[in-house]
């Protein structure tokens, strides 16, 4: 569990946001053409499939550490190996011997003229074979190392069949192929593999088709899970996992922002190893790190069941009287669907059981046991990258006790207390956390470990305290609404702040100065997973906002805040897509335009 570990990853001196974090216009180069952002003086775009490689954006969090949270969304850092990434006819990286290739010929998967024809050199000949001459192929030299490699296909003319391997560089030999044909839609085709154990090996990312064929945006990056593309120039793109950390759907393989939680605390120990102690286990073998997890690593253990069927893993759960408890893990079939988890006090005076089947991902009986409640539905999301599911459950056991445990096992049907004997499955990324709400994933050793509140601060060189215009797109959490999302400002008693759920319920957009409201802009109805898009407008005795185009609220009076600092989070399980700031006040019709 490397890349879940939580010392380290963001390592940057005093915590906080450097100046490279915003994107200034002139300085890394605007890229927004025309539209509502081409003249915002500042732009940070936290969801697009090139903003943190061209944009210039790093954040750093204080809290800091890779995330898996409780919708299956992943965080990933940056990487493609590739040079060139989207210039197929640069034979300066690109073998362009096994055919010819014209770059920017046709629409793009993202948009642009961007999409190259590649026409190989024999036409007709199956790409299925490796070390045909009707291919393209960029040498990559690390050895014995997972790669994923993918590109983007789309049909020119006919129909036509294609391949992408995984290479060794040195003989030749595709150590992994998927074969696939070309639609009249953009498709994303990938393959991983695992390239010799060799100082001299390497991978090549190899491309292959029997007509000619649009293709787009290659990628090759070191993992078993594919990940959102980055182009990438005359360097190949790599970011340690320290920074510019996105958030995407595992579902859709699209950036989702950047994602700010409150803290939390993992109270499990050796949350992603079974096989030692404080977890108990009776007539269980534990076998560890044998399966792909969410990380994309093989660090899943597999649970095989004794003889007897009555087998068990255990571990003991701390508790503060009266507080519910969320319990959540990961969890991929083996040789059976159900499995049996049960938490309980040590008095066995009050227990919540639950049956859960890993073959449908859905719930059976929910047994509970003297004043043991299930606070909330439990749920399991599917990660399809991995092929598992997350599972959550949310407990109240009583008002008085201060210990009790967690037990897992096999059972042989819904609502069985029986297990199956010699029974396999596999589980990895334990958390028992305090409250009904499940947050991202903390991997633990031997003591608890807390993620401590997101938040991330800079300072704005570039605010005007005279008039200008700001702008977020935010993404509400699935399970908990946040608070503040984007905050300017010296102090409490001066700041114009964008609070994505007030306390009625509603997204707000307010500003004080003096340590008094000058103005407080209310949007209803505030929903659960829903992207919102906040612009205000600010000058003296002047202020305007709209949410998703809604009709623009304004107030005639107040004085503008003092503000010399960005305060980004603060609290907010969201995901924050896209902030812009404009150093004039924009008119009212421009605020409903850029939110609709």
């Amino acid at each position: 569990m490397a890349e879940f570990a939580q010392s380290g990853l963001f390592g940057k001196v005093g915590l906080f946001c450097q100046k490279g974090l915003f994107w200034q216009k002139g300085l890394f180069g605007n890229k927004t053409g025309s539209g509502p952002f081409s003249d915002a003086v500042m732009r940070m775009n936290f969801a697009g499939p090139e903003s943190a490689a061209l944009n210039g954006v790093s954040a750093t969090r204080l809290g800091g550490s890779m995330r898996y949270n409780a919708q299956g969304f992943r965080e990933y850092a940056p990487e493609n190996l590739l040079f060139r990434s989207n210039e197929f006819s640069n034979s300066a990286n690109w073998d362009v011997a096994g055919g010819s290739t014209t770059n920017n010929v046709a629409i793009g998967p993202y948009g642009g003229m961007t999409a190259s024809r590649f026409t190989p050199a024999v036409l007709g000949q199956p790409p299925s074979v490796t070390g045909s001459i009707n291919r393209k192929y960029q040498q990559i030299t690390v050895a014995n190392t997972v790669f994923t490699n993918s590109i983007w296909i789309k049909t020119d003319v006919v129909d036509t069949a294609v391949a992408i391997h995984v290479v060794d560089a040195q003989s030749d030999i595709s150590r992994a192929v998927t074969n696939a044909v070309s639609t009249g839609t953009w498709q994303r085709i990938f393959v991983t593999g695992m390239t010799q154990a060799s100082g001299v090996g390497g991978v090549r990312l190899l491309f292959a088709s029997t007509e000619a064929v649009l293709i787009a945006d290659a990628q090759c990056d070191r993992s078993a899970i594919l990940r959102p593309y980055f182009r990438t120039t005359a360097d190949a793109f790599f970011k340690p996992r320290a920074f510019e950390n996105q958030t995407y759907n595992p579902t859709t393989l699209q950036p989702e922002g950047y994602l700010w939680e409150n803290s939390a605390t993992n109270q499990c120990l050796q949350s992603n190893n079974l096989a030692v102690s404080p977890w108990g286990k009776v007539d269980t073998t534990i076998t560890s790190n044998v399966r792909m997890g969410a990380s994309g690593q093989l660090d899943m253990d597999l649970i095989t069941e004794g003889a007897t069927g009555n087998s068990e893993i255990v571990q003991a759960l701390t508790l503060v009287a009266g507080e519910t408890k969320a319990i959540h893990f990961d969890v991929a079939r083996g040789s059976h669907d159900w499995i049996r988890i049960q938490i309980y006090n040590n008095s066995f005076t009050a227990a919540v059981t639950y049956w859960f089947n890993m073959a449908t991902g859905l719930f059976g009986t929910i047994a509970q046991a003297g004043t043991g409640l299930s606070m909330a539905t439990p749920y399991a999301v599917w990660h399809p990258a991995s092929q598992l599911w997350r599972v959550f459950t949310f407990t109240y056991l009583d008002a008085s006790s201060t210990s009790g445990n967690v037990y897992i096992d096999a059972a042989a049907s819904n609502g069985a207390a029986t297990g199956i004997p010699n029974s396999t499955r596999y589980q990895g990324c334990h958390q028992f956390e305090a409250g009904i709400n499940a947050s991202s994933y903390v991997a633990t050793g031997t003591t608890q470990v807390t993620r401590v509140t997101d938040v991330c601060l800079g300072t704005t060189p570039w605010f005007n305290a005279l008039e200008g215009t700001f702008y977020i797109s935010v993404q509400t959490d699935a399970n908990n609404a946040g608070f503040d999302s984007l905050y300017l400002g010296a102090s409490a008693a001066e700041r114009m702040t964008v609070r994505l759920k007030g306390s009625s319920n509603t997204t707000n957009s307010f500003g004080i100065s003096g340590n008094v409201s000058q103005y407080d802009f209310a949007f209803a109805p505030f929903v659960k997973d829903t992207v919102y898009k906040v612009a205000q407008s600010y000058k003296a005795n002047s202020f305007a906002a709209s949410r998703n185009g809604s009709v623009v609220q304004t107030d005639a009076s107040g004085t503008v805040s003092t503000a010399n600092q960005i305060i980004i989070g603060g609290g907010a399980p969201q995901r924050i897509k896209e902030i812009a700031y404009w150093n004039t006040q924009k008119p009212n019709d421009f605020l409903q335009q850029v939110t609709t």
